[in-house]
């Protein structure tokens, strides 16, 4: 919890506003690494990452508190969240009052795009997935956005739309 503890402290003191209101982050600059098109570093997150992030802390959270990191995530994520509540709070070990308090920094440092932005895009997002339609929302939102999940799932990775965390890092580490 130490970790988690510093990690909050030393994030808050170099934390950056974004007003999200561009699709695509704060800055206008941007980078072509690998096919990807970059704005400092757009990514979505999909729920099993931050469920992890909250459970673990650690490197991981330093990455979501890079600052040359824009994440998005569907309004779909906090409901994710309520629902598995109980069993993260498990997993952490976290008493209710520093779940609730962790998971509100952290959520902080996530751009919530309502539905109806992305909703025209739902059909095809089922179609690529079939019957993997828990992610639609995400699917959904990265063709809206053009950008790419912060994900575990395989199927993401075979349709083209996942990047892992170490993807990510080296993606930033890459960054000026």
């Amino acid at each position: 919890m130490n970790v988690i503890k510093k990690t909050m402290r030393h994030l808050a003191l170099k934390g950056e506003v974004c007003d999200g209101r561009s699709s695509f982050g704060c800055s206008r600059n941007h980078h072509t690494i690998n096919g990807v098109v970059f704005v400092k570093f757009l990514d979505i997150i999909d729920s099993n990452v931050l469920f992890r992030i909250i459970i673990s802390g650690g490197k991981i959270l330093k990455l979501l508190f890079d600052n040359k990191l824009r994440i998005f995530a569907p309004l779909k994520l906090k409901e994710e969240l309520i629902k598995h509540k109980d069993e993260i709070l498990l997993k952490s070990k976290l008493s209710e009052n520093k779940f609730n308090a962790f998971s509100a920094f952290v959520l902080k440092r996530i751009i919530f795009v309502p539905l109806e932005e992305y909703s025209p895009l739902i059909p095809k997002a089922r179609e690529l997935l079939g019957k993997h339609s828990k992610d639609e929302d995400f699917i959904a939102l990265c063709l809206f956005k053009n950008i790419k999940v912060w994900t575990y799932e395989k199927l993401l990775f075979d349709l083209g739309f996942g990047m892992s965390t170490k993807q990510i890092s080296e993606a930033l580490s890459n960054l000026t």
